[in-house]
């Protein structure tokens, strides 16, 4: 499968996923879909670039929420948009540790098992019996 393609699937399914989790909370669904979206299209390392910057805002979010400069809820949607390109960056290591090639994220994002399995599920591969 390509690369573009398997990370359109991933972005589709989190999308559709984060409606599911988030219906009623528009400020997290918010956030989880734009960091979807800003995931498409993306080389592993524009996705790794884009984790960084979205880490930051967190980070900054965190300090103004602390410091009641900003609302919970925009701290959310800052958080879940960060969470989402965490785990695209996640299944996108899945990818790359199966073509043999190393991942550019830092090992704390993955790959995971969770990944594994959902990258498996998108390309074709199906579990041991």
């Amino acid at each position: 499968m390509h690369y573009l393609t398997a990370l359109d699937a991933i972005v589709n399914r989190g999308i559709e996923a984060s409606k599911r989790d988030y219906r009623d909370k528009p400020d997290k669904l918010a956030g989880a879909i734009a960091g979807f979206s800003a995931c498409r299209d993306k080389t592993p390392l524009q996705l790794l670039a884009l984790l960084e910057e979205a880490n930051k805002a967190t980070h900054e979010a965190r300090n103004r929420v602390n410091t009641n400069k900003l609302p919970s809820q925009e701290y959310w949607k800052i958080r879940c948009y960060e969470a989402e390109i965490e785990w695209v960056c996640n299944c996108v290591s899945v990818l790359l540790t199966n073509q043999g090639e190393k991942s550019p994220f830092p090992h704390h994002v993955g790959p995971t098992a969770r990944a594994f399995s959902t990258v498996a599920s998108i390309v074709g591969v199906a579990a041991p019996s």
